[in-house]
């Protein structure tokens, strides 16, 4: 008989083969077959907000993504259903926001209404929004290339994006020769099949699909207390700066760069979409008080997320750069023949609408919906 030493080795090896056959086996299947997941698939998340801090707020924020990775409900069965996708940065996401709440949500509860979706010819409607905070013009060209091609067409994609190309170049001190940084999807995409695995138990392709599964069927939502502190600390981090700056470098390299993505994006999005609509990201656009100052927290000189910032750009300067990225904007959607909205004008300029200086409180919201609605349903939303 085999010595139980030798029959052990035998039998770890054949093991040790078997798992590595496995784990060959998962990286194949995510590459080829594996769907990239902007949000945790069926992830439930309850925010209590800080209502010291954000006192514009709903006290209680709930978030939830669905089995495709989108903020959302699942899609109902059946084909008449009126889809849409929400794609952009942190103002088409409204995380601090409920699911109801926010713009992407208005739109879905006044396109759902019998009226409306008698003259969309449909039965029912469905946005899924995958817009992330932080996501500029080249991320957002990459989760397309990543994401896009895994719908069936769609009825409509809505983009609100442009804002992060601008703070992430004042974070890299707005000079004229600036280059875009590396970008990391990881930061942007929830679960990503086709990135670089390693041979570490946590870093394998297994272990990535076991705990996207884990994750995938959780129940109960997280919860998270007193949301909303760590805008108030940014705040003060502001206030205290004992530099600001008037001045940039000259941003046309940035908004070259911008327009480049912004318009491959489109393009992606039109081959995909029976209708395209860019919603031009509205902004606190006045001249502000010191009160109104007091509440906006962005626009730092480096990473206040993760680092001490003295040096700021003045509220005057962020004003001027959106100016320039809506231009460029338009300058691009009306090249390619894109719908785009502007809400500057609709807009109540205060804090019934605005909680900071990019950023939609819920009346704030609902009126942001409530006028993409009604640009959607009017005549050229009835195209085929």
């Amino acid at each position: 008989m085999m010595p139980i030493v030798e029959s052990t080795a035998i039998a770890l090896a054949i093991l040790g083969c078997l798992c590595v056959l496995a784990e060959l086996a998962a990286r194949y299947y995510l590459q080829h077959h594996g769907r990239a997941f902007v949000w945790q698939p069926n992830s439930k998340l309850h925010m209590k907000m800080d209502q010291d801090v954000l006192p514009e707020l709903e006290e209680l924020v709930r978030s939830y993504a669905n089995s495709e990775g989108e903020r959302g409900d699942d899609c109902p069965p059946g084909q008449d259903i009126y889809r849409i996708l929400v794609i952009g940065g942190s103002a088409a996401e409204c995380f601090y926001l409920d699911k109801d709440s926010g713009w992407p949500g208005v739109v879905t509860s006044v396109l759902g209404k019998p009226e409306n979706l008698q003259r969309l010819n449909k039965k029912d409607v469905h946005l899924g929004n995958i817009a992330r905070a932080g996501l500029g013009s080249v991320a957002l060209e990459k989760m397309m290339d990543l994401v896009l091609p895994q719908y069936e067409e769609l009825d409509l994609i809505l983009c609100m994006v442009g804002a992060s190309d601008v703070l992430r170049w004042f974070s890299r001190g707005a000079t004229s020769a600036d280059d875009e940084p590396k970008i990391d999807m990881a930061d942007y995409v929830s679960f990503v099949p086709g990135k670089d695995y390693g041979w570490h138990p946590k870093k394998t392709a297994l272990a990535a699909w076991a705990r996207l599964q884990l994750k995938s069927r959780r129940v109960e939502p997280d919860v998270r207390e007193n949301t909303g502190q760590r805008v108030g600390a940014l705040r003060r981090m502001r206030q205290d700066a004992t530099n600001k700056r008037t001045e940039t470098g000259d941003p046309q390299k940035m908004l070259d760069r911008f327009a480049h993505s912004f318009r491959r994006v489109l393009l992606a999005c039109n081959e995909k979409s029976k209708r395209v609509v860019v919603v031009r990201q509205p902004w606190f656009e006045k001249t502000h008080t010191p009160e109104e100052e007091s509440f906006f927290w962005n626009a730092a000189q480096g990473d206040p997320f993760k680092e001490t910032c003295d040096t700021y750009f003045d509220t005057s300067m962020i004003r001027a750069r959106m100016q320039d990225m809506d231009a460029r904007s338009v300058e691009v959607c009306d090249e390619l023949g894109i719908e785009h909205i502007d809400l500057l004008p609709h807009l109540e300029m205060s804090r019934k609408t605005f909680y900071d200086f990019y950023h939609y409180t819920p009346k704030g919201a609902q009126d942001i919906g409530e006028l993409i609605a009604k640009r959607l349903l009017t005549a050229r939303s009835m195209k085929d």
